[in-house]
């Protein structure tokens, strides 16, 4: 039995669309619906009603503004850093391996 999240949402910046067909194809089957950080921020309180997770990928900014967001609409969240924020790695002890840190994201 796993602890994966049925679904998520899955936050992405220009910077790191390319991770939308990953984490669709994951191996855990865990529903994605992809949503650009510039659109959520349009109406995050419509788009995240009723959502129990979010992953987010992105500069830190946009990281820290989903930290908030998660605060207010009571949802948790995973972390995929860009390959470019190596001490978000290192200071969250997270996976090296994209595929170990998505695993671990969708949990």
């Amino acid at each position: 039995m796993t602890d994966h999240v049925d679904s998520a949402l899955f936050v992405y910046t220009q910077d790191t669309k390319d991770l939308i067909e990953r984490l669709q194809n994951n191996p855990f089957g865990v529903k994605i619906t992809p949503v650009a950080f510039d659109t959520m921020m349009q109406d995050p309180e419509g788009l995240l009603d009723g959502v129990g997770h979010v992953v987010v990928s992105g500069a830190l900014d946009v990281i820290k503004t989903v930290l908030g967001l998660a605060m207010k609409y009571d949802f948790s969240v995973g972390l995929v850093p860009m390959h470019t924020k190596k001490s978000l790695t290192r200071d969250y002890a997270l996976p090296g391996k994209t595929d170990a840190v998505i695993d671990l994201a969708l949990r």
